[in-house]
């Protein structure tokens, strides 16, 4: 089969515009044969490959569907790769926006990624609050998720039944409840809660423009003098400080952004360095599935046309096409300085068209 594929893939490989989703399509399908070959590390190098085309011309089409086909893939080789927190994180993120027989697979890939790390409690209850609705070929599927699951927990003469299983002639599934209000994860034990301050604007991690903030604050507001350009999708973003400290060497910032973001903004000192490019297209197309709601650079980026496409605030200095080093130097979540302002895990940085401000936690 995998042979039919390449064949597909060559013959399609002359197409352009949008013809070329084509062969993206069968590309994608590829890196499923790959990991039902046992050739997990392949498909993963073939779905972050779509993956990146897709991000540089999601701008121009509508591709959410081969998108979430292609990370349901990436999926499937982390796990395979037992790299299941990262599975776990692709399947959390993209479930809410996901239809039809895409949310049987990411609901799939949740279950199996659960299972991976050990949470089998969680993947027996976790997948009921998505209430999918199961085409009839993925039942087997999750009826063999599901007993993985339950002999994970050493009920091995549970009855198993297709986890979530209801039949599609059936009647209507409930509505999803909305999410549970929390505070978020912060490293070291912290938290950050979402709270009223007085009775002027919401601390939340809600955008305000900035010029609204100050009119409100004034000079309690820290106001960062560095003058950013924008180059991500989202032009207006706010969030929970992350820091990242590296100068022309971007490992460290790559592997923060693999993982959950839970909606905060990663300021990145990079020394303000023209010589490299801190992010590109695929590191900052992972901030956005891993749910980060921007990156503030002090410093370079590179594939600037294909970061306007992305639902992800960027704002740096400049462009420069030079890759980064990748020796994993530097420091994450320290106080950084910038533009006379520190930034600390903690605060609240909001960004617009107009400037950078914190608020203090």
């Amino acid at each position: 089969m995998l042979a039919e594929r390449e064949g597909l893939i060559a013959e399609l490989e002359h197409l352009t515009g949008e013809d070329r989703l084509l062969q993206l399509r069968a590309r994608t399908v590829r890196a499923g044969v790959l990991i039902d070959e046992g050739r997990p590390a392949e498909a993963e190098a073939e779905a972050e490959a779509v993956l990146r085309v897709l991000t540089r011309t999601m701008y121009v089409t509508d591709v959410w569907e081969l998108e979430l086909d292609a990370l349901a893939a990436m999926g499937r080789a982390l796990c395979a790769l037992d790299r299941h927190q990262e599975a776990e994180t692709i399947a959390r993120a993209h479930l809410p926006r996901a239809d039809g027989y895409l949310v049987n697979d990411l609901h799939l890939l949740l279950l199996h990624s659960l299972s991976g790390q050990g949470r089998h409690e969680e993947a027996l209850a976790d997948p009921h609050r998505h209430s999918p609705e199961l085409f009839p070929s993925y039942a087997g599927a999750h009826e063999l998720a599901t007993a993985v699951a339950l002999h994970g927990l050493g009920r091995h003469d549970a009855t198993v039944r297709p986890v979530g299983f209801r039949p599609l002639s059936g009647p209507p599934a409930p509505p999803r409840p909305p999410p549970e209000p929390g505070p978020l994860p912060w490293p070291h034990g912290a938290t950050y809660e979402n709270e009223q301050r007085g009775t002027g604007t919401d601390m939340s991690t809600t955008p305000v423009p900035t010029a609204d903030l100050y009119d409100e604050h004034g000079e309690a507001l820290d106001i960062c003098t560095t003058g950013f350009r924008q180059f991500g999708g989202r032009r207006l973003f706010a969030g929970p400080v992350r820091t990242v400290r590296c100068h022309e060497d971007n490992a460290l910032l790559r592997e923060l952004l693999h993982t959950p973001g839970e909606g905060a903004v990663l300021v990145v000192d990079g020394g303000g360095s023209p010589r490299t490019a801190l992010v590109g297209d695929l590191i900052a197309g992972a901030a956005e599935r891993n749910g980060w709601a921007g990156l503030i650079i002090n410093g370079s980026v590179r594939d600037s046309v294909a970061l306007g496409g992305l639902d992800l605030g960027v704002q740096a200095l400049g462009t420069v096409p030079r890759k980064s080093g990748k020796t994993g130097a530097g420091a994450v979540d320290e106080p950084v300085t910038i533009g006379e302002v520190t930034f600390r895990v903690g605060d609240t940085v909001h960004a617009d068209d107009d400037g950078v401000v914190v608020l203090r936690g």
